[in-house]
């Protein structure tokens, strides 16, 4: 009968214990933790050619309640955009098919991914791939 009440009491130990640290909110992310400057490599795609920077910059700013304003280095010739975001297991990221193009970041390790290449077609549309500063 001892040794029943002790393997019940690891038991219950053991299931409480993993209880507490198997929903870690460690992944949370808000939107203002996207705000922030990002170095990286970023492709432009300007009325004629292409413009390819290996070390350049992007700013995040807020632009209101669920949006951020992704504004490229002034070098570039890159053209700011506004994607409507939100939190989603660990990462901040835009509507699926946005006709803005692709906006995501991995909290975790604080990296950034933006295209503006989506169905609105315009000279200065870019990618970015990068990490936060």
């Amino acid at each position: 009968m001892r040794t029943k009440n002790k393997l019940f009491c690891l038991a219950f130990i053991a299931l409480t214990s993993f209880g507490f640290s198997g929903c870690s909110k460690d992944d949370d992310v808000s939107n203002s933790d996207v705000e922030g400057t990002y170095t990286g490599e970023m492709t432009v795609y300007p009325a004629t050619g292409i413009k390819i920077f290996d070390n350049t910059t992007l700013t995040i700013t807020s632009a209101g309640e669920g949006k951020v304003k992704v504004t490229p280095a002034a070098n570039t010739g890159g053209v700011a955009e506004i994607f409507d975001v939100f939190p989603e297991d660990g990462y901040i990221v835009n509507p699926e098919n946005d006709p803005k193009g692709t906006f995501l970041f991995y909290g975790k390790d604080n990296s950034l991914t933006v295209s503006t290449l989506g169905d609105v077609k315009k000279a200065g549309q870019f990618r970015f791939k990068g990490i936060k500063q």
